[in-house]
């Protein structure tokens, strides 16, 4: 009679070892698993929660330390940094007015009586002088009104024989000829010729 040289082939035992060994491996990988995961989610939570890391913060919420800003570290900045402070009764630049306070309406004032009524009195009109002839043109043809001294200048008007005109003491030479500055009852002022002028009596 042979013997088995393997007696726990015959009862199945080392197939029921080995079974029982793989089910005890991946229960143990479950387990390694879980622990990971539990460990890396409290990290995460302590990290966000608590200030265990302060320079690991400070680099993650300020990019000018060297820290990048991304994902939950931006919000998990975002969550820690502090509204900016204002002093309590300090207005804001886009304050707006409060419910229920009525804003009286500007009134148009016509300018002539805001001025009158801010006792501020506008320019005051310039006045032309009064004509006083003295001179009047002679000769039997009309003489050139020019707008300066000589016979080249910008013709004005032309005036008859007899038109008074006021002298206004400028007088110029031009060529061969005398000219004097004068104005018409128009008020225009130009030259004529001495030539050309008699001076009025009185």
């Amino acid at each position: 009679m042979v013997r088995n040289p393997d007696p726990l082939s015959n009862t199945g035992l080392a197939e029921r070892l080995e079974q029982q060994s793989r089910r005890g491996g991946a229960a143990l990988g479950v387990a390694m698993a879980l622990c990971i995961a539990i460990g890396v989610a409290g990290f995460v939570f302590l990290y966000n929660r608590l200030d265990f890391f302060p320079d690991a913060r400070t680099r993650a919420t300020n990019p000018a330390a060297g820290g990048l800003l991304t994902g939950g570290s931006a919000s998990a900045a975002a969550r820690l940094t502090p509204a900016a402070t204002r002093p309590a009764g300090t207005p804001g630049a886009n304050a707006t007015a409060i419910a229920g306070t009525a804003v009286a309406p500007t009134p148009n004032v016509p300018a002539p009586a805001a001025a009158a009524a801010s006792g501020t009195a506008g320019p005051a009109p310039t006045s032309t002088p009064a004509f006083s002839a003295n001179y009047r043109i002679v000769g039997g043809q009309s003489i050139v009104f020019r707008a300066e001294a000589g016979t080249s200048s910008a013709r004005l008007k032309s005036l008859p024989p007899g038109t008074e005109l006021q002298y206004l003491g400028q007088t110029q030479e031009a060529g061969a000829d005398r000219w004097l500055r004068l104005r018409d009852s128009s008020g225009t002022e130009g030259w004529v010729r001495e030539i050309d002028l008699e001076k009025l009596p009185g």
